[in-house]
């Protein structure tokens, strides 16, 4: 059955829910829609909570909307394991590996200010961790 439901941000979206209403599901699913967000705002909330995490990150370079918006959020995902690993770089150093840890976090810098779209696009499935930094560390070096 169709229903026409309004958000709480105030936009309106036809569902089509399903099912029996024998015990009131379609109307406790109606209500639950209802007391949500629609899927876009969520959508733009989240990119611009994770923008105001990173704020001395630049922003992406324009591509189409959903484009900037996925590279957005794989590059906020991958700044949380890349700041993670700085810090654990950062607390390691010692005299034999210092050399190889400035150049660890200059990869992390470069990566992180990276404003190319298509490369977090490219890259979602990076794992950003140890094995990952010392791949390029070495491939500097060679």
């Amino acid at each position: 059955m169709k229903y026409d439901i309004q958000h709480t941000c105030g936009h309106i979206y036809t569902y089509n829910l399903y099912g029996t209403n024998v015990r009131g599901e379609r109307y406790r699913k109606r209500d639950f829609l209802a007391s949500t967000s629609c899927t876009d705002c969520e959508r733009k909330d989240l990119i611009e909570a994770l923008k105001s995490r990173f704020s001395g990150i630049p922003d992406t370079e324009q591509g189409s909307e959903k484009q900037v918006a996925w590279a957005v959020s794989i590059r906020c995902e991958a700044a949380n394991k890349l700041q993670d690993l700085a810090d654990l770089i950062n607390q390691d150093i010692t005299p034999t590996n210092t050399k190889m840890a400035e150049i660890g976090l200059e990869i992390i810098k470069e990566t992180l200010w990276n404003t190319n779209f298509q490369f977090w696009i490219d890259h979602r499935g990076e794992a950003f961790d140890k094995n990952w930094i010392n791949k390029k560390a070495q491939q500097r070096l060679s």
